[in-house]
């Protein structure tokens, strides 16, 4: 049973569901002070994220940050933080891995005050929640070497969990606020606000870049988007260990769809420079919502999941972030 005498939302499916939605995690909300004016591109998770690996290759690299040749490649901080090693490779993967964190960042504004206040989460799964303060520390670093073509400082006014308990404010620090949960925590929590029997949107936050059986999808269709989101489920329980058919079942999506009512869905663009290829890469995505008939609850279960681990391509990025709401 869960709270409030709620019969169990899973159904018959619950086991199955609940084995594979034991991934780990943590959800750091940070807030930055900018300390003087000047501008930031409008999207900013990119530039986060990037500044956030410069600040590590800085902080921790002993040869010339030239990854590829490096001796020590395999015990290299900087590597596990940020190309986290999977402990089950799936056969599919073939690019660098970056499984082990999220950002999150949907501050627009291109202009800047001193004293401006830019906030983002930061999700952590499985063993990266261990590195919580070195990458803190590379936040903290990249305040004082700046963000942006400006290069515009700022520091970390504060840092809460997923509650917004305060977890950091100053030079204090709350351990005990230091919660980690698993994906099944948040999607009973979120199954709790939802109805199967009433139709539900599904509204993009950030770009969705996600290629189905060869294709990149040109808009929300409902297969697609389930299948990308119990596929990120397998890929993290393989970067926790877990095995399937002996720690958890993988969900058969065909047998649970939806139907889309409409949609609007409109092409953006997001340019970021790479220092990996030391030029600038342009990713493309599609925006925007669709809403859903007939979602039952293991629909709901998958969708709620994908809410917060993000589906498709560049989810490190803040890609395929979106949020469900009934309608």
């Amino acid at each position: 049973m869960l709270k409030n005498g709620m019969e169990d939302t899973f159904g018959e499916c619950r086991d199955s569901f609940m084995d594979c939605m034991q991934i780990r995690y943590i959800r750091l909300h940070f807030e930055l002070e900018i300390t003087e004016a000047g501008s930031l591109p409008r999207d900013k998770a990119s530039m986060l994220r990037g500044g956030m690996g410069q600040m590590l290759l800085m902080m921790n690299c002993v040869r010339d940050g030239k990854c590829e040749k490096c001796d020590f490649s395999q015990e290299c901080l900087v590597q596990r933080m940020m190309y986290a090693k999977m402990k089950i490779r799936p056969d599919f993967m073939t690019q660098k891995d970056s499984e082990g964190y999220v950002l999150e960042c949907e501050n627009k504004e291109e202009y800047f005050s001193a004293g401006d206040i830019l906030d983002f989460n930061f999700l952590l799964f499985g063993d990266s929640i261990v590195y919580f303060n070195q990458y803190l520390q590379a936040f903290h670093a990249l305040g004082i070497q700046g963000i942006g073509k400006e290069h515009l400082q700022f520091r970390i006014l504060r840092v809460t969990n997923s509650r917004r308990d305060l977890l950091l404010e100053g030079s204090a620090f709350y351990k005990d606020k230091f919660t980690i949960g698993s994906v099944g925590d948040y999607v009973r929590y979120r199954l709790r606000e939802l109805d199967c029997g009433k139709n539900i949107v599904v509204d993009f936050r950030s770009a969705l870049t996600l290629k189905y059986r060869g294709n990149y999808q040109s808009s929300f269709e409902p297969l697609p988007i389930l299948a990308a989101a119990e596929r990120r489920l397998y890929i993290l329980n393989c970067y926790e260990g877990k095995k399937e058919g002996e720690d958890f079942r993988r969900i058969a999506v065909e047998d649970h769809l939806p139907e889309k009512l409409d949609e609007k869905v409109y092409l953006e663009r997001v340019k970021r420079y790479s220092s990996t290829q030391n030029a600038k890469v342009v990713f493309t995505g599609i925006k925007g919502f669709c809403r859903l008939s007939g979602a039952d609850r293991t629909a709901l279960a998958l969708l709620a999941a994908g809410e917060l681990i993000h589906i498709g391509k560049n989810t490190s990025f803040g890609f395929g972030r979106y949020r469900i709401s009934v309608k």
